[in-house]
């Protein structure tokens, strides 16, 4: 622990305890751990540290986190939340600001889950800003993280947060679920299919205007998987680097309005469908170093409809096709690649 925390959360004869970092004296206890760390959370009108020692907490209801200020800590993956029902295990709710999660382990190898995430970040009442998520792993849960499904608007969004050192494995619906981001940092965050059945890996959307920067991002699904590796439509302003997408149906797929959206050295592999799938409605795209080697049909597929893309450099080669154009109002140019 880096100080001293306003609650200490541990497990003591059966019993989850909240001890007072101030006082020594424990406030909350009892057998149901999600109300022990809401209380603790709850105490804290004014924000504080609520450090959870290393242990097994079943999660029966949500862990909700409504004031701004909040540094949730564990001890990395000695750290274990478990969901006993559908729930969403940890829940951020707007409006509230520098709200901090970190060193956590969450898992529902009873798959307890079947349309909820980790942790949800609800920005239906107004902005989470300035959020850190950090070092955090999840582990067969339906989804990893996930936004409230809202249109593009600034002032019911998520903004200037970062999301890095994040582990989603084996998740069953979607892993990265994420809508109304603005200014956010994303870095070295993997992903993992459970089966051929689960959904996207990364899906976002409704990024207008959105000023995020995303990068090493990585998704690896089943061979013959029905989702994608990387989803984005409706997204401006953009910028993604180092980020791959192995052994889904389709790797990368930019959909919708797609404009000034900078790839650098970004790529896919065994796809059982297309590589790359570009079919944006309108603006620029611009990808630096392409990879899209071993799909089973084209590696780069519907390239320019609608919109203009630009290509400098890359490695496409051993798959089913090489580039398959769209026709229309485009502009294509491809130049270094090795096919």
């Amino acid at each position: 622990m880096s100080c001293t925390p306003s609650y200490l959360i541990y497990i003591e004869n059966n019993q989850y305890k909240a001890k007072n970092g101030l006082t020594g004296n424990v406030d909350y206890s009892g057998s149901d751990a999600s109300s022990v760390i809401n209380s603790a959370i709850n105490a804290l009108t004014n924000g504080g540290k609520v450090f959870i020692k290393a242990g097994k907490y079943t999660i029966s209801t949500s862990i909700n986190i409504a004031t701004s200020f909040i540094d949730l800590e564990g001890e990395g993956k000695s750290t274990k939340l478990v969901p006993t029902d559908n729930i969403h295990v940890i829940k951020i709710i707007a409006p509230l600001t520098r709200v901090r999660i970190s060193n956590l382990y969450i898992e529902d190898t009873d798959f307890k889950q079947t349309s909820t995430a980790g942790i949800y970040l609800d920005q239906y009442n107004g902005q989470v800003n300035e959020c850190v998520l950090e070092n955090i792993s999840m582990y067969y849960t339906w989804g990893g993280i996930y936004t409230r499904d809202l249109a593009s608007n600034i002032n019911y969004s998520i903004m200037a947060c970062s999301l890095r050192k994040i582990r989603i494995n084996q998740y069953r619906g979607i892993g990265l679920n994420l809508y109304s981001v603005f200014d956010t940092l994303l870095d070295d965050i993997l992903v993992t299919q459970y089966s051929a059945s689960s959904n996207h890996a990364f899906y976002f959307r409704n990024m207008l205007d959105g000023g995020d920067f995303f990068m090493n991002l990585k998704a690896l699904g089943k061979q013959d998987t029905m989702g994608e590796g990387i989803h984005i439509e409706d997204l401006s302003h953009c910028w993604f680097t180092h980020c791959y997408a192995d052994k889904f149906k389709e790797g990368i797929v930019l959909l919708g309005t797609v404009d000034r959206v900078n790839f650098t050295q970004c790529g896919v592999r065994a796809c059982s469908d297309q590589g790359w799938y570009v079919s944006h409605s309108n603006g620029w795209v611009n990808i630096l170093n392409i990879e899209a080697r071993d799909c089973t049909y084209y590696g780069l597929r519907n390239f320019g409809k609608g919109g203009n893309v630009n290509i400098i450099g890359g490695d496409v080669r051993d798959n089913g096709g090489s580039i398959n154009p769209a026709s229309g109002d485009y502009i294509l140019r491809v130049k270094g690649y090795d096919i």
